[in-house]
Formats: C-alpha cells, structure tokens, sequence
C-alpha cells in the first residue's frame, strides 16, 4: 500500500489531478504554508483597506464517511487504472471490525464507508476524492471573480479535511458555500456548523477596516462568526482579526505540567532531558515558527524550563542558564531558549516561504516584503535594500522605519538582533565550556541524552563542576567569611587543586590517568607494548606511559589529565609531553628508527583534546570504534574525577545529602 499510495501521489500531482490548494499527501509544509497564505491575506486586507470574508469548514468525520462508491467512481473518472482499481476495492470488500466490552467482543461489524486509517494509500484516496469540492468551488469562483492577493486569485485552501474558503464579497462567500454543500451531499459528507467559523473585514470609500457579525450558512445550517478578539485554530496556529493572538498561553501551561511530570517520574536524569528534548521541545517549535508568540508568555515558558533543567542537573540557582542552552560542542546541554528559539524559527520560516516550491506561496511572499520594505522604508525595495532590512544592517532609509501591520517580515527584523555565545564569555563559569570547543564531535557531553558511562554521582558532579559551582572551601569564600584553605594542605582549595594537585588525592588522580592508560593498551591492534617502563639503552630515566613497537617504527604515547581550564591548558600539556620526551625520540631515531611522541591529552572534567586524533589514527582504529572511544575515554576522566572529589569531601557511599550540598 505504501508503494501504491507514493506512486498514485506522484502520479496524481503530475497530471494535476490533485489540486493545488490540497497540501495533505503533498511533498510540502502545508502546515506551514497555508497558515503563511491566510495571515498574508488577512494582513493584506488590513494594510489595503479591503473587504475579506473566510469560513473555516469542519467536515463530520469525513475519513469514516466517505463512501466506498465515492471512492471507486471518482478514481475511475480521473483516469486510475481498472486493476489498480479493483485492487483498492478487494481491500474494502468484507472489511469487519470489532469493539472490546468489558464482556468481550462484539460480533464482527460490516466497514461499509470510510477509509482505512493508519493504512498508508488513505491520505491520497481520500484527497482525490474531496478534490471534487475544492474544483467546483474553485470552478464557480473563476466564473464570478476570485479574490486576489497581490494578484494572485484565491478561493479555497485545504489541508486534507480541512477546509478554508475565501472571497472578497459576502454574497460570493455564500454562493462557495451552497457549491460545497452540495457537493459533500453528493458525496455523503456532513460539515460540522458548530465547529465552522467565520470572520468579515469590510471597508468603503478607502476608510479603515471594520468588523461583521455575518452569518453563513452550510447546509442550512448558521457558521458561527467569530467576533474581533477571538481567532480560528486552524491547523494549529490562531488566525484571527487580531494579528498577534496571545497563542501559546495554553500551550505553555500544557509544556508546564509535562514538566513537572518528567521531572517527578522515575526516569534517570539523563533520560528526563531526552524527553524534554524529544517530545517537548518539537511541540513548542511548531507552535513559534507558524504563529506570533508573545514573549512574555515565553519568558515563563523559558522560567519553568530553566528551574526544572536545573533540579535535574543538581544545580544552584547561580549557575548560568546559558549552559542549558548552550551547544554541547561547549559543554551545554543543548536544550532550546525558548525566546531564542521564536526568533530561529521565524527566520528559518521566512526562508522556506521564499523558497517555496508552490510559486503561489514564494511568490506572495516576494510581493509582501516588497510591499513592507516600500512602506517601512518609503524606498524602492531593491534586493540590496531587502537584504539589508531582513538582517537588520544599517542605511540611512531603514533608520526612521515606518510599522502598518505586523507581519512575518517585521518579526524577522526584530529577530536578527537576538544571538550571541554567552557561555564560554563568562570568565568563571565558562572555562571549561571554552576547553570543550576545539572539540568537533563534542565528545565530552555526549552522555547527556544517553547517559553512557554515567553513573547518578557522576551526573550530581560534572554538571556544577563544569560551572564551579561545588561547594569547595574556594568557591564558598566568595559568598562567606569561611576559609579557602583546602582542607587537607595549605593551598586554595579550588576545584583544579582538588582534582589534579592536592597530594592527599595523588593515589586517586594516578588512577584516573591509569585508567586512560589501560583503555589505549587494549585498543592497540598490533605490535609489541611497553607501559612504564624505563629504555634501559637509552640510558634515561625517563618512563614513558606507553611504548608500541612494531618492525622499524616506534610509538611513544604519554597521558596527562590536566584541569579545563580553558583550551590553552589542554594545549599546553601536550607541548610538555612533547617536549620531555624529545631526547628518547632521538635515540629511536638514531637506531635508525621512526619514532613518533603524541601527548594524549583528556581533562579531568572531560574535555577530549583533538590532537588525540593523531593517536587514533596511528593505532588504526575503525571509524565506529574511533567513536565510541572518544566518548569512553572522557567519561572515565569524569567518573574518577567524581570518585576523586568525593574523597577530598569526605561523601561516604549513600551521603545523597552531602553530595548535593551547596
């Protein structure tokens, strides 16, 4: 069905079977574009003092109505091969169904109408099917006079059972109405008057625009009009009189409780961001990129989010909220900044309608922002002149602009003004986010949705630590009279002490570098291995971590796990290595031997250094196994790093309390 269903699509769409006003079953964003389409209309006649009437039609559950005769005379008329035919027809014939009761099921209940849902070939039977409304709509309005847009004619729009028709006079309107009426009779389909809706923009003698209570009627049955603060929620997003509907109140209570649900649930932490990420995150898009959101609906939306991330994450209220959202090539968790997000999807939909492949859709796109860059700027709207105002760059005659009715082009202008990096500006917070940007791969953060090698102690760690925001003597001097002094030698107990210096912790920091050491030894695929050991004929004292000797070529690979402290310091570890071990590289050499030194850099918190790609590749590892142990590699730093600063503090096993201390 799913093979019938593409090539009947195909098939319909080349030979302009299926109108074009039909987005569903289409290779489009009709969502998108018919919400564009209906605001640009309405818009249009707000700016140009125009009469606009529009009725959104509900039809009665039209996928469980629709005749099986319906089905078979219409792909008949339109050209659909008789054994394609019988074909759908064998699949409808004698189709049963069942209802469980709590006595068991009933007998087996004859299908005699509607299509089958969920099966892939329904979406284009029952496009092709309706067509025949929207042609005799589009039929009668051609012989009247459609409404134009930009002088574009328009007279319906619909995506699947969704249907919306449009027309500069009221008594037209309800002539399209009575064509449609007749035509979902002839093919037993029933609209819904009470889910209908209507609205009427009127204007005489070029005076504003004003607002009707019309009453329409569909199968003599009255559409309710919608009053000037109310919109219509088609396909998602209000459209209304009022251009910028408070939208996404309702949307941003239902983001609220599923919030607090995630956070309640059982789930581990790291699987609590995958689903904010997954599930919550993609219903918040839809709704910024099609509509008009009211910011201060999304500085809530953005508060519950940013309170929430942080009691996952275990983190106080002074840690940055620019590391929820920041990428996790820096070591953020990557989630979207609703504000932020309104302005991205503003302008990634602002360049889908410009390249719209529909030339109805691009192209009232093009006469609008020509129209709003003539009117804002009282210039010729030149391209150079639109790109400037688009990007908000500055010209003289963008400096006193001029604002009619808001539209999707004056929301993009505002947006450009919206981005930086805050992160890796900050100059306590952002040390380490600033380590973890060389890295291409974001090796050092790909636990955060997967929550490999991971364990619940860690996760308590390594996001305050990332920030500086543990409870070491340092960092709680700053905001009290307590001592910096480490608790167990005289120096500053800062985090880098802690976790690399502090000698009571030497035993454990050997460890985590042991343990880098030993995953290196088993990913070596050939050759023969030396670990710390001295070149006896070298006559140096020197132990280098890792010696790999295969035929003529030597490798020496040392390991450090200094702290992030910005890029620099992973780069400087490696140059030390390389320059120690200089002197053994030239006795190799002069046995007439390849030697190569590489420093393989991982830092305490999980930075993974790119030049360790070198390593990698000398070691021959495939591509899928290159992966995987770059991602093994930062986590183990950050598990003996989590071990190490549990130690210093004193956290027994089960010291839940003391390990979330501020």
């Amino acid at each position: 069905m799913g093979v019938i269903a593409k090539r009947l699509t195909s098939w319909a769409i080349d030979n302009d079977l299926l109108s074009k006003e039909q987005k569903s079953a289409r290779p489009s964003e009709g969502c998108y574009e018919h919400t564009f389409l209906l605001q640009s209309i309405i818009g249009e006649a707000r700016r140009s003092h125009k009469n606009v009437f529009v009725a959104w039609l509900d039809l009665r559950n039209a996928f469980g109505s629709i005749s099986h005769s319906a089905i078979t005379t219409i792909l008949t008329h339109i050209g659909v091969p008789l054994p394609l035919i019988e074909m759908i027809k064998n699949s409808y014939a004698g189709a049963t169904t069942q209802i469980r009761t709590p006595t068991g099921l009933t007998t087996d209940i004859p299908v005699l109408s509607g299509v089958k849902q969920g099966c892939p070939l329904c979406p284009i039977i029952f496009n092709l099917t309706i067509d025949l409304i929207l042609r005799a709509i589009k039929r009668s309005a051609s012989d009247n006079g459609p409404a134009k847009v930009h002088g574009i004619p328009f007279s319906v729009l619909a995506y699947a059972d969704d249907l919306v028709i449009i027309s500069r006079k009221k008594d037209r309107l309800q002539k399209l109405l009575d064509i449609a009426s007749s035509t979902a009779t002839d093919l037993g389909l029933s609209f819904r008057a009470d889910k209908c809706a209507s609205i009427s923009l009127t204007c005489s003698n070029n005076s504003q625009s004003s607002f009707e209570l019309n009453e329409f009627i569909v199968q003599n049955k009255p559409i309710p009009p919608l009053d000037r603060e109310n919109p219509y929620k088609y396909l998602g997003v209000p459209i209304g009189l009022i251009h910028d509907p408070d939208n996404i109140s309702d949307l941003v209570q239902d983001l609220t409780r599923d919030l607090e649900s995630i956070e309640k649930s059982l789930l581990a932490p790291w699987q609590k961001l995958d689903m904010i990420r997954t599930f919550l995150q993609p219903s918040l898009t839809f709704a910024l990129r099609a509509g008009f959101p009211k910011k201060d609906n999304l500085l809530v939306c953005r508060s519950h989010l940013v309170a929430t991330v942080r009691r996952i994450c275990a983190l106080p209220s002074r840690a940055s909220a620019s590391y929820i959202f920041a990428h996790k090539r820096v070591g953020g968790l990557g989630l979207l900044d609703p504000t932020l997000e309104a302005d991205v999807q503003a302008i990634i939909h602002a360049v889908k309608i410009l390249s719209c492949s529909d030339p109805t859709v691009s192209n009232i796109a093009n006469a609008e922002i020509n129209q709003t860059v003539r009117l804002a700027s009282r210039s010729n709207p030149t391209p150079a002149l639109k790109s400037k105002y688009l990007s908000s760059l500055p010209d003289d005659r963008l400096t006193n602009l001029r604002y009619n009715i808001q539209s999707l082009w004056t929301r993009i202008r505002k947006s450009t003004h919206r981005f930086a990096s805050t992160l890796v500006a900050l100059p306590d917070q952002g040390k380490v986010g600033r380590a973890l940007t060389t890295d291409t791969f974001a090796n050092g953060s790909t636990w955060q949705y997967n929550g490999l090698n991971i364990r619940f102690r860690d996760w308590r760690f390594i996001h305050r630590a990332r920030l500086n925001c543990l409870p070491v003597n340092n960092v709680k001097s700053r905001w009290s009279n307590s001592c910096p002094k480490c608790r167990h030698c005289n120096s500053d107990e800062t985090l880098p002490h802690v976790l690399c210096h502090c000698l009571r912790n030497m035993p454990s920091i050997l460890r985590r570098h042991n343990t880098i050491v030993h995953r290196i030894v088993n990913a070596v695929q050939s050759g023969t291995i030396t670990t710390d050991q001295q070149v006896r004929a070298a006559n140096s004292r020197l132990r280098p971590d890792i010696i790999v000797e295969e035929d003529n070529k030597v490798l020496i690979i040392n390991v450090c796990c200094p702290f992030d402290n910005n890029a620099e310091a992973l780069r400087d570890a490696e140059q030390r290595k390389l320059n120690k071990y200089e002197g053994l590289k030239q006795f190799f050499v002069g046995q007439g031997k390849q030697c190569e030194v590489f420093g393989f850099v991982i830092g305490a918190l999980g930075s993974w250094h790119p030049a360790n790609e070198n390593v990698l590749r000398q070691l021959g590892m495939s591509k899928r196994y290159r992966s995987l142990f770059r991602k093994l590699c930062c986590t183990d730093a950050i598990q003996v790093s989590t071990n190490i600063y549990r130690e210093h503090l004193g956290i027994t096993e089960g010291s839940v309390d003391a390990d979330n201390s501020e």
